[in-house]
């Protein structure tokens, strides 16, 4: 008696646990989520400012543009920072530091952070980006800004971008989402590159 009710209780038990796990994947498409600000449905775009603060921003991404997805993201992150008068000020206010101009594409894992060496927030306060790519496709290029010549790295590579501000996209892989590994899309301007192993 014991056994059978146990044997209901298992299976009653695991019912519910598979109906709790199926209803969040059939909602997948229409929810949103509040993370940041940003939607789940295709992109996200992140916007790190002069004093290192990483705040979402909204992109509307047209049926056309869904066909060529990379595409898409690589111009309007690049319209975002040409574009963004505050960037552009910071820049140009700043113009005695060699800027680099910085433009990424690839696959693999990333994370931002920031060091504080100061609490007056001067130059060396910035935030860094640390990114390690994995396809023969994936290239980063830099030019000091102002200069007309790229200097591209491609394939495989691990990168630290110290003094970053700009746009950056990642776009999770849904096969390889459990192990943070995306599609990531950079595009701003840096103090350093270092080329890490």
């Amino acid at each position: 008696m014991k056994i059978k009710n146990l044997n209901k209780y298992f299976v009653f038990t695991s019912f519910i646990i598979l109906v709790l796990c199926i209803i969040p994947s059939i909602n997948a498409d229409t929810n949103k989520s509040n993370f940041l600000g940003a939607s789940s449905n295709k992109i996200n775009i992140f916007k790190i400012d002069s004093n290192g603060q990483i705040s979402a921003i909204n992109v509307v991404i047209t049926q056309e543009e869904e066909n060529n997805i990379d595409s898409a993201i690589k111009q309007k992150l690049d319209v975002l920072c040409k574009n963004d008068k505050e960037i552009q000020q910071f820049v140009n206010k700043n113009s005695v530091v060699p800027w680099v101009e910085i433009e990424s594409k690839g696959c693999g894992f990333h994370r931002s952070f920031r060091r504080i060496f100061w609490s007056n927030r001067t130059i060396i306060w910035r935030s860094f980006i640390k990114y390690r790519y994995y396809n023969d496709s994936d290239y980063t290029k830099a030019r000091f800004k102002g200069d007309d010549e790229w200097m591209t790295i491609t394939g495989s590579q691990h990168i630290r971008l110290v003094g970053f501000i700009g746009y950056v996209s990642c776009k999770s892989n849904i096969f390889h989402s459990r192990f943070n590994i995306h599609n990531i899309t950079i595009n701003g301007y840096t103090l350093r590159i270092d080329i890490l192993k």
